[in-house]
């Protein structure tokens, strides 16, 4: 079989880490096989040996999503980002895994950066960075960015949810 084959060609070039090395097409085996814990093994190993594994990255993250370890997701989706540092897509999975964390101030930096890589909808994002804000006990911070959105979208219904909020002293 193919993964006999692959685990062999493993045996001999143990330290292959490249996207057709043997760890990283083992890994998509297990995880088509639904062995999703070997798969994060072999994708791990990938991970290891190379610095540009931006896609083994996220597929380890994905993984371990997947069996409930968040902790490992965020390993694997914060070497992702010194790999790939302008995508809003991986910080916003970086925000979102922070704050489900309740690592507020990851949660904030990630919101941060994609406010600065000016992403599509950039009232949104300042929204999220705002409601992040607040809820890392930043009141302040989180009133000027939510008065911010509101400046430009005086009727964005969520931003004048959060400002009543905030003027209000509800957390």
């Amino acid at each position: 079989s193919a993964r006999v084959l692959l685990a062999r060609a493993q045996q001999l070039f143990p330290d292959d880490g490249t996207p057709d090395g043997s760890a990283w097409q083992l890994a998509h085996y297990y995880r088509d096989h639904g062995m999703v814990r070997q798969a994060i093994s072999q994708l791990h190993l990938v991970t290891m040996r190379s610095e540009t594994a931006l896609d083994a990255n996220s597929l380890e993250a994905t993984l371990s999503l997947e069996v409930a370890d968040s902790a490992a997701a965020l390993t694997a989706l914060e070497r992702a980002q010194w790999i790939g540092p302008y995508d809003v897509a991986l910080h916003l999975r970086l925000a979102e895994l922070s704050e489900r964390m309740r690592e507020m101030s990851r949660a904030v930096r990630e919101r941060r950066a994609i406010v600065a890589l000016d992403p599509p909808d950039r009232l949104e994002a300042r929204y999220q960075l705002a409601r992040v804000l607040w809820r890392a006990g930043d009141r302040d911070a989180a009133r000027r960015e939510v008065l911010m959105v509101l400046e430009q979208a005086p009727a964005f219904a969520k931003a004048q949810a959060l400002l009543l909020e905030l003027q209000g002293g509800h957390t």
